[in-house]
């Protein structure tokens, strides 16, 4: 997931603040309710999805909520130079929430692929073929397969897979 490119909407600040909010749902809605999700299999009633969001939109540190608070603040202020100061801090929070979606991103990525290698290894497949089949679908970067292979093989000794 990737922010608007705030160069993209010269002239039209309520456009990119619109986007920068559906990217901070869209990130909220994947990485963390979805995950919530799995994690309480699926036992999380639509209202405790709703009371969770609303608590972190309203004390959560994290900087997709901190946007969707500042972007907030920024239409309901009626002064034009506390404007420009909220839109400058839009701006950096911005940067860090690409910083903190990369970082959740990989985690996930990495789990991802963990559980993927797992099913295949249980399923009988050899390590080397493994790791090829996560490289031809895209899981995983050719240049790193010997990495990749190296770490399938500390996966099936940690989880003491059977292949």
């Amino acid at each position: 997931m990737k922010f608007p490119n705030k160069k993209d909407y010269l002239g039209n600040v309520e456009g990119y603040l619109d986007e920068v909010i559906t990217t901070c749902l869209t990130i909220h809605k994947e990485n963390v309710n979805d995950s919530l999700m799995k994690s309480t299999e699926g036992q999380m009633t639509d209202e405790m999805q709703s009371q969770y969001f609303m608590g972190k939109q309203l004390f959560s540190k994290e900087p997709i909520y901190k946007l969707m608070r500042l972007i907030i603040n920024y239409r309901n202020d009626k002064y034009i130079n506390e404007k420009d100061d909220i839109m400058l801090t839009i701006i950096s929070v911005v940067e860090d929430a690409e910083a903190f979606v990369k970082s959740i991103s990989k985690v996930n990525h990495d789990e991802e692929l963990r559980n993927m290698a797992t099913t295949m290894i249980q399923s009988g497949m050899s390590v080397q073929d493994t790791a090829e089949k996560l490289c031809n679908s895209g899981w995983y970067d050719w240049d790193d397969q010997e990495s990749l292979q190296k770490t399938i093989h500390n996966w099936v000794k940690r989880y003491n897979l059977k292949w």
